[in-house]
């Protein structure tokens, strides 16, 4: 409904009806908007309260393989109290994006991203990424003796 046109219609009320009914009118209409002001306020305590945390990792791809000893994990978490990586807290900005760089072991790596909301809810993401190392040049050499 338009605001313009209830307005009109309250103003209508207020010109044509006489003073104990305009008053009656008046507080009705405020109580009806501080209402639905009150259910709008519950449907979106209650929608973030159904809805939990919601972690989203851009980059990388799980199973990503690297060829350097780091890599960067990038994503955005929605609706969170808290999040840790790997057991470790990491900040995110006012939109919830989140930007932090490990160190990878060679071989097979397991990250795990934890995010809590304020209602305790908890959800997790798990990242596995894979370094492989450079090989390095063996040096055999044999040691002669005279």
């Amino acid at each position: 409904m338009n605001y313009t046109f209830a307005l009109c219609l309250l103003r209508f009320a207020l010109i044509f009806m006489n003073r104990g009914t305009t008053q009656k009118i008046f507080i009705a209409a405020i109580v009806a908007i501080i209402a639905a002001g009150l259910l709008y306020f519950i449907y979106r305590t209650s929608r973030a309260y159904v809805s939990g945390p919601s972690i989203t990792i851009t980059t990388p791809a799980d199973y990503a393989a690297f060829s350097t000893s780091t890599a960067t994990i990038i994503g955005t978490a929605e609706r969170v109290q808290d999040i840790t990586l790997d057991g470790r807290s990491i900040t995110i900005d006012d939109k919830g994006n989140f930007s932090e760089t490990i160190l990878l072991m060679p071989g097979y790596n397991i990250e795990t991203i934890s995010a809590h909301d304020q209602f305790g809810h908890v959800t997790q993401k798990r990242l596995d990424l894979v370094y492989i190392a450079p090989k390095t040049a063996v040096s055999t050499t044999t040691a002669t003796s005279t």
